[in-house]
């Protein structure tokens, strides 16, 4: 893709924040859609963007829609500490532990909302 200037940060900016979301590292994206993390350090630095395929093949590793990267539209408010604080601690953990964290999660919300 060509490196025009807003289209990188609308790229970068989604990029950033699907990755937060997804709780993984940039290392686990890169294995994940088979690239070498040193590519993904240049698109997550503006650097260099991915081409079609390679953004394709991010976003559904990322379950973002692809349109995101191109025109980024997520809440960018400041965002709450706490979850930064447990998105960071959750990028850390094996997957094994993510996924215990994460059945953990869904129990106490079933709980909360089977009661409504």
């Amino acid at each position: 893709m060509s490196n025009n200037s807003s289209l990188t940060d609308n790229f970068v900016k989604a990029l950033s924040y699907y990755l937060a979301l997804s709780g993984k590292s940039k290392k686990e994206v890169a294995d994940g859609i088979g690239i070498p993390p040193t590519t993904f350090s240049s698109w997550s630095n503006g650097k260099h963007l991915p081409d079609m395929d390679r953004l394709q093949n991010l976003a559904t590793y990322l379950g973002a829609p692809v349109s995101e990267f191109f025109d980024f539209t997520a809440n960018t408010s400041t965002p709450d500490p706490l979850l930064t604080e447990l998105t960071d601690i959750f990028s850390e953990l094996s997957t094994e532990d993510k996924l215990l964290v994460r059945d953990v999660a869904l129990r106490i919300y079933k709980l909360q909302h089977t009661e409504e």
